[in-house]
This record gives C-alpha cells, sequence and structure tokens, in this order.
C-alpha cells in the first residue's frame, strides 16, 4: 500500500490556497480592467468623432452655402454699371473686374448670344451656356438674374476644389440687353482643422448622386453607382435628403480602400433655382487618423495598470501572510483544546475568547453538543407526547365521526321503517318522514365528503381551478344557500360591500365551499342577533401561519398588488382564547355537538390552494367571533384601507 503524503499545516495550506486564489484573480482583473477601460475609451472617443464629424459636416454646408450666394451676390452687383456702357468690352471687364470683390479664375464679356468672346481675361474659349431667352424681359433697374452651372475640372493645386459658372446679362440705359458677363472661379476648402482629426474633409454630392466636390480629381463628376460603397452612399443620401443629419462608416469612398467616417447633412442648392434641389455634404475623416489619440491613451493606462499590479501584488501576498498567520492561529488554539484529555469531560471545554466570532461560535459548538444531546431527547419526548395527543384526537375525531354517522344514518333508517310499516296516515306525514330522511341524508353526504376532501388535502391530490371570480357572484350563492337556516334561527344578515365591483383570483366552486364553511358555523354558533358581513380592498397583509406550517413571509401575491378582505362576524358563543389556535387543525372540536370539525381546516387548505388566507379572532366565551379571508384581487381600486 503506498504511502500517504505528509499532511499539510493549516497556515501553509491556508497561505498556499490564498496566494493560488488572489494573485491570479488579481492579474486577470487588471487585465480585464485594462481591456474594459479601452473599449470604454475608444467608445468614447469614436462617440465625439462621430459628433464632431456630424457637426462639421453642418458646418461645412453652411459655409459652402455662404460662399455661393456671396459670390453670387457679388457678381450680380458688378454687372450693375453706370447706365453710360463704355463702347469697348475691354473697358466694360475691367470695370466688372473691379467692383468684384473676389479674383476670378476667368472673366469674360460675350455677345448677346454668348458666341463671341468680346474681352476676357483666361482666353477665347467662351464659358457658360446661351441664356438669352430667360433676360429678355430683364428690368435693368434691379440686379440682373444670374444662371449658373458647375464645372467639375479644377486646377491641380486646389486642396478641396469646387468650381463654378455663373453668367449674367448687362443692359445699356434702354434697357436694352448688350452684353453679357462670365465668371468662372474655384472655391477652394481645406479642413476646417487641419491638425484637428475630428473635423474631416468635406465632399459634395448632388442629389443625384454625383460628386460635385471631392479632394481626389479623379472622384469629380462621377455617380456614386460606380463606388464600391454604393449601397451605403446611397443609404447616406437618402437618409439626409430626408433630413437626418447624423453619421456613417464608409470603406472604400478615400480612394485607398481605409475604413472611413461620415458626418453628413443635406442643404438647399445653392446654384440651382429650383427650391427642391439639394446637395448633401459629407465631412470624412479615416477612422484610424481619428482614433490616433488611443494610442497615448492605451500606453499610458498600460503603464499606469503595470505599476499598479506590481503595487498590488507585493501589497497582497504581504497582507496574505499576516492573514494567513491570524486566521491559523485560532486554529491551531482550538486544537490545542480539543486535544486536552484533561478537559474531555467538561461541558465547557473551550474558552470562548477568541477575536475571530466564527471561532468563537464554533467553540460554542463544541461546547453544546452534549447539551444538544439533551436538548434532542426532550424534543423527542415531546414528539412522542404530540404524537399521544394526535392519536387522542384522532379517537376523539373517530368517535365523534361514528356518532355523527349513526345519528344521521338512525334518521333515515327510522324515516324509512315508519314509511314501510305502513304507520303515515296521510300523505303529508309520508312527505314528512321523507324529508327528515332526505335531510339526514344530505348531512351524512356532507360529512363523508369533509372527510374525502381532507384525505384529498393531505394527499395533495385536491386541484383548484383559478379563475377571475366576481367576489359578490359567489357570496350571494352562499348566503342564498343558508338562507333557510337563518330563517329558521330568526337571525337577520347584514351585507356591507364595497363601492366598486370586485374581482378576485379563485376557483368559484372552492370559494364557495369556503363561505358555506364559515356561515354555517356562524348561523350554527349564534342563538340570536345579526350576522355581518363585509368585503373591502386593502393592502394589508396577514401575518399567518399556513396549514402546513410554513409562515406567510412577505405578503400574498396579487398582480393588482391589492388583497380582497372578507369579514363574517357574529355575536354568537365565541371562543375561549386557548381554544382559537386549534380550530384549523383537523379533527378538532372546540363546541360540544358542532358536527366533525373539518370545516375550517378544509376551508384553511383550501385558501392556501387559492393563494390566500383566513383567520378567526374572537375576545373569548359569548363575545362573538370574526373571521377573516383574504384573496388577491384582479382589479385596483383608488381608495384603500390598510393602505
Amino acid at each position: 500500500m503506498p504511502k500517504l503524503p505528509e499532511p499539510y499545516s493549516f497556515r501553509r495550506l491556508l497561505l498556499s490556497r490564498l496566494l493560488l486564489l488572489t494573485i491570479p484573480a488579481l492579474v486577470i482583473g487588471v487585465g480585464l480592467t485594462y481591456f474594459m477601460t479601452y473599449r470604454k475609451a475608444r467608445s468614447a472617443l469614436l462617440e465625439t468623432v462621430r459628433q464632431n464629424l456630424t457637426e462639421s459636416a453642418d458646418r461645412y454646408g453652411k459655409t459652402i452655402d455662404s460662399d455661393i450666394r456671396r459670390v453670387k451676390q457679388d457678381v450680380a452687383i458688378a454687372t450693375l454699371l453706370p447706365n453710360a456702357l463704355p463702347n469697348a468690352p475691354a473697358a466694360i471687364l475691367t470695370q466688372v473686374q473691379e467692383r468684384l470683390t473676389f479674383t476670378p479664375d476667368c472673366l469674360q464679356i460675350q455677345s448677346v448670344a454668348g458666341d463671341q468672346v468680346l474681352a476676357s481675361t483666361c482666353g477665347p474659349k467662351a464659358l457658360g451656356a446661351n441664356r438669352l431667352a430667360r433676360w429678355a424681359n430683364q428690368d435693368p433697374r434691379h440686379p440682373p438674374e444670374i444662371f449658373t452651372s458647375q464645372v467639375f475640372s479644377s486646377p491641380p493645386t486646389a486642396t478641396n476644389p469646387l468650381s463654378l459658372q455663373l453668367v449674367g446679362p448687362i443692359y445699356d440705359a434702354t434697357g436694352s440687353l448688350r452684353y453679357r458677363v462670365a465668371v468662372q472661379m474655384t472655391l477652394n476648402y481645406i479642413p476646417i482643422a487641419p491638425t484637428d482629426s475630428l473635423a474631416g474633409y468635406p465632399v459634395i454630392l448632388n442629389q443625384e448622386g454625383k460628386i460635385i466636390m471631392h479632394p481626389l480629381g479623379d472622384r469629380l463628376g462621377r455617380a456614386i453607382d460606380a463606388e464600391p460603397d454604393a449601397e451605403r452612399l446611397k443609404s447616406l443620401l437618402y437618409n439626409a435628403l430626408k433630413g437626418e443629419n447624423t453619421y456613417i462608416h464608409l470603406f472604400s469612398f478615400g480612394g485607398d480602400g481605409v475604413e472611413l467616417i461620415a458626418g453628413y447633412t443635406a442643404i438647399a442648392a445653392p446654384l440651382s433655382n429650383d427650391r427642391d434641389q439639394r446637395w448633401v455634404v459629407l465631412a470624412i475623416a479615416p477612422l484610424d487618423q481619428t482614433l490616433t489619440p488611443l494610442g497615448h491613451i492605451r500606453q499610458t493606462l498600460l503603464t499606469f495598470l503595470l505599476t499598479l499590479t506590481l503595487v498590488l501584488i507585493t501589497a497582497t501576498m504581504a497582507a496574505i501572510v499576516l492573514i494567513a498567520r491570524e486566521m491559523a492561529r485560532p486554529v491551531e488554539r482550538l486544537r490545542d483544546d480539543v486535544l486536552r484529555e484533561e478537559k474531555l469531560y467538561v461541558n465547557e471545554r473551550i474558552a470562548q475568547n477568541f477575536q475571530i466570532a466564527e471561532f468563537n461560535q464554533l467553540a460554542g459548538a463544541i461546547n453544546s453538543m452534549i447539551r444538544r444531546l439533551i436538548s434532542w431527547a426532550e424534543e423527542l419526548e415531546g414528539a412522542w407526547k404530540e404524537a399521544q395527543l394526535a392519536n387522542q384526537l384522532k379517537s376523539e375525531f373517530l368517535s365523534t365521526v361514528s356518532h355523527n354517522l349513526r345519528t344521521p344514518l338512525n334518521g333515515i333508517i327510522g324515516s324509512l321503517q315508519i314509511l314501510m310499516d305502513g304507520y303515515c296516515d296521510t300523505r303529508e306525514e309520508e312527505l314528512e318522514f321523507l324529508d327528515k330522511a332526505r335531510q339526514s341524508t344530505l348531512y351524512l353526504k356532507r360529512i363523508i365528503d369533509d372527510i374525502l376532501d381532507l384525505s384529498q388535502l393531505e394527499k395533495g391530490k385536491l386541484d383548484v381551478e383559478m379563475d377571475r371570480v366576481s367576489l359578490m357572484e359567489v357570496l350571494e350563492e352562499a348566503i342564498a344557500l343558508q338562507k333557510s337556516a337563518l330563517t329558521a334561527k330568526n337571525l337577520t344578515l347584514k351585507l356591507k360591500c364595497w363601492p366598486e365591483p370586485v374581482v378576485v383570483h379563485a376557483d368559484r366552486d372552492k370559494l364557495r365551499q369556503v363561505f358555506l364553511s364559515v356561515l354555517d358555523n356562524a348561523v350554527k354558533f349564534t342563538p340570536e342577533g345579526e350576522i355581518t358581513i363585509a368585503t373591502t380592498l386593502t393592502l394589508h397583509q396577514p401575518d399567518l401561519p399556513r396549514a402546513n406550517g410554513s409562515a406567510i413571509t412577505q405578503d400574498l401575491h396579487s398582480p393588482s398588488g391589492q388583497l380582497a378582505m372578507i369579514t363574517i362576524q357574529d355575536p354568537g358563543v365565541g371562543v375561549a382564547p386557548e381554544q382559537q389556535a386549534k380550530l384549523f387543525r383537523p379533527f378538532v372540536l372546540v363546541h360540544a355537538a358542532s358536527g366533525a370539525g373539518l370545516g375550517l381546516a378544509i376551508a384553511r387548505n383550501l385558501m392556501d390552494l387559492m393563494g390566500g388566507a383566513i383567520e378567526l379572532a374572537s375576545p373569548g366565551v359569548n363575545q362573538g367571533t370574526t373571521v377573516t379571508l383574504y384573496l388577491a384581487s384582479a382589479q385596483q381600486s383608488r381608495e384603500l384601507i390598510g393602505g
């Protein structure tokens, strides 16, 4: 047989296990902290980039719209020449050029038809198209109408070019169209903040999906259908034209295949006389460039966490050594005390003076073992007495049941015997004896039903069918069945109803059985007076033990959060306080000739099955009894009691 290894001391085992548990957990925790912090920083930075690019797109849109409108206004004002026009087109060119607040790429004075360049700063090739039909009736006293068109060829040195051509009329003093002016200029847009990776560079798409402005010259004039990111660009264009001002990720729109983030917005097309025409302005930045600050964040975070890890590991190891020593010392003391043979038969063998509560509890547990054995013996004796009492109660129950069974059986046999022997002289006497036999049969059936119900309840085989039930309907049915008993004893019944209809979750038949059992007791033990029934809705939770001995701890489950409370109060014989705790036990009879003693026991079990509760209270003998039932309400009421 192989030799078993030497066991470790508790201190050594504790030290090794603590180190094995804490150091890897610490390293993993720091790693997870790094990962989660980095991810959170990346998400926060990315969200900031998206927001900034969306705002940049909006600023670019406003800037471009403002610049184009300013250029159009400058051209319109520059063509408002004095009434006495110079005869030389070159002089007109000079005047227009001097009145412009910007330097155009090209300025021409053309013939009215636009087919001849009369004066030019950029060569003989005519700019613009024939627009004469639109100027025929122009009032020269007002700024001339400027007609525009885009040009997609730009100087190769432009950073982000938007080339424009503006063509307008020049009238003489008589209001006749003499010349037309054509202006070409290029607007260059560099990023709002060239060193700021969160601003992006501008790109413009027209409403038809054509690229009007792009930093890559080969992209100008292309339709987005020809782009690898065509579907995402179409989605962007569609959303922007709907009025959205947000962002999108692109993957092949920058010419180098890198992932891009684009904020976008839509503006009214400033070069179109159609107010429905719109441009979509994008502010685009490469994703890697926008996340550049993450490198510094990651390096700083990594350095900090590595330093923190080393410090924590050192501090943890020192703390573990101290903790292991402090935890092992009480165990060692406890071991020494237990091993002292001279204290073998001493009840208080171990002193409970440890600084750790658990070790004091352990010492107390060892000291109390013998006392527990004595206690268990006493408990066994008490259980034996309870078993004897239960057996006695069962014997009393069998005696009572046999008496209750014999009484109706004697009534049935006696009534039938009289009928069979022909002692009845009239039909009324026969019916009277038949009615007595029927009443005895019903009483006998009720006893047998109670015994069967109790048997099913104890076996857990009695099912309930929960439904939404009108409380008043079931209560009125039970009252109707007790009406003859009330009339026979000349008792009155007062019903106080909740002002709103009350609907509860219950089994209709089982709930009626509970009401009948409680009402039957109230009628049976009330010689005279008035029985009162009241229904209310409440938030009050009863603090009662269930039939199986477990306590109702917090509250009864109610979907509405409210409980229906039914109170049945009678001025009858009452119950002594010491007897009240026994009433819900089976086989218990408090009053003589009170039946089989199963009604309240069955009622309590049925209320438990329906998720409700029942309680009984009596000030004492001959002071009446109050039975209160609680059920889950299926509705909510504005006014409550006990809330």
